[in-house]
């Protein structure tokens, strides 16, 4: 009797402590908190000390997205990218960066047989770690082995303490080919806004498209806080409603965040150039804002580069021959909105087996084409580019539908 009670007892246990465990997973979901899974587990230091890990911190996506799903937006490995008519172009800095790796690896540039003209962009290294905060990323290329993974995290937790959430890491623990070569970058910025603008209550019609936006109405129809936030703004160049470049204040001193309505050239590198040839030299300055309607963004895509995919690569030091890609991927989680911008971008490349006037108050109405850029301050080149040409990645407005 006393076995079958013990027994009994255990059973209760056992049952009482599965029911905890499921209020808990559910009280976790119901609340927001992030349930045990094997992807949280690395974080679960951060979430007892009260730390949001970066994919917290940047909250939940309005779009989530395969980026050949996108039939209006490029996501590009580089800034030579052609900007085609009424199409986004995308890009952030760290498929460069692990390319850059991966060649410091090799000792050598990286080239493969009928290799795509990227090869040939990237090889130029316009993008290098002196463009970026060195406090913002990590990139590593070695062998793929228990060795490598174990110096990335420990590069992670070295930089971003528990809060990283490198998805692309964890798929190539899974799926990446063990002993061939790989490579890896991971960034994060979060860049706040010392005042918050306001979320402006009406939709700004971006063409067509009722999308969400940001920013401060006239006086007499804007917050406190939104007065406070219009010092922030600074217009570098105005010469008319629809061709005018601002940037944005951010409580980092070291980053800027430009917005420019311009019309684009050819590529988007010669409009970065012609954008910051502008900023230098200004053709009119003394301008007052009188409001600002920017559109929210708000998405996380997944960018796979096929056209590297499957080919040997060559190298010149010593002249060989190495493992093709078999993965070559990169994902950009970027928020933009009335309290700064996030930034979260991982890339991923392994190898294996073949697979003076007086001022004029002026309106800041961003509901044509224009461009986003981050940069470091003092250099060249921006880490973050987005040429923002149509509405699939900006948030809806609310009740769209009932707009049309």
């Amino acid at each position: 009797m006393r076995t079958t009670g013990k027994a009994r007892r255990y059973t209760l246990t056992v049952v009482g402590a599965a029911l905890a465990a499921i209020i808990l997973s559910v009280l976790c979901v119901f609340i927001g908190l992030p349930v045990l899974t094997k992807q949280s587990h690395r974080h679960r230091v951060a979430v007892a000390t009260g730390e949001a890990n970066h994919d917290a911190t940047a909250g939940v996506p309005a779009l989530k997205a395969d980026a050949r799903d996108l039939l209006q937006t490029i996501v590009t490995a580089h800034l030579e990218q052609e900007i085609a008519p009424d199409r986004n172009v995308l890009y952030c800095a760290t498929f460069q960066l692990a390319w850059n790796e991966l060649c410091d690896y090799f000792g050598c540039e990286i080239h493969m047989p009928d290799e795509h003209p990227m090869v040939a962009v990237l090889n130029k290294r316009a993008i290098t770690s002196m463009d970026l905060d060195p406090n913002s990323y990590i990139a590593l290329a070695g062998i793929n082995s228990d060795e490598f993974f174990l110096h990335a995290e420990q590069m992670l937790k070295g930089r971003f303490g528990p809060r990283a959430s490198p998805i692309l890491l964890d798929i190539a623990r899974d799926q990446a080919p063990r002993n061939y070569w790989i490579t890896y970058a991971y960034l994060f910025k979060e860049l706040r806004f010392r005042y918050p603008f306001d979320r402006l209550p009406e939709p700004l019609f971006f063409g067509q498209s009722p999308v969400q936006c940001f920013g401060f109405g006239p006086p007499g129809r804007r917050s406190v806080v939104a007065g406070w936030a219009l010092s922030q703004v600074r217009i570098c160049d105005f010469v008319g409603e629809d061709d005018f470049i601002v940037s944005l204040s951010l409580e980092s001193s070291e980053d800027r965040l430009y917005l420019a309505k311009v019309a684009p050239l050819a590529r988007l590198d010669q409009t970065i150039e012609s954008v910051m040839a502008r900023i230098r030299e200004p053709q009119f300055r003394h301008v007052v804002p009188r409001t600002m309607k920017v559109p929210l963004l708000n998405f996380d895509l997944m960018r796979s580069f096929t056209e590297l995919l499957g080919k040997p690569l060559r190298l010149t030091n010593p002249d060989r021959e190495e493992a093709p890609f078999v993965i070559a991927r990169q994902r950009i989680r970027f928020r933009f909105d009335e309290k700064g911008a996030v930034l979260l971008s991982e890339a991923l490349g392994a190898g294996g087996g073949l697979p003076d006037d007086p001022p004029k108050p002026k309106d800041l109405i961003f509901d044509r084409p224009f461009l986003i850029m981050l940069a470091r301050e003092g250099t060249a080149n921006p880490y973050f580019v987005l040429w923002v040409a149509n509405a699939e990645l900006l948030e809806p407005a609310l009740n769209a539908s009932r707009m049309r």
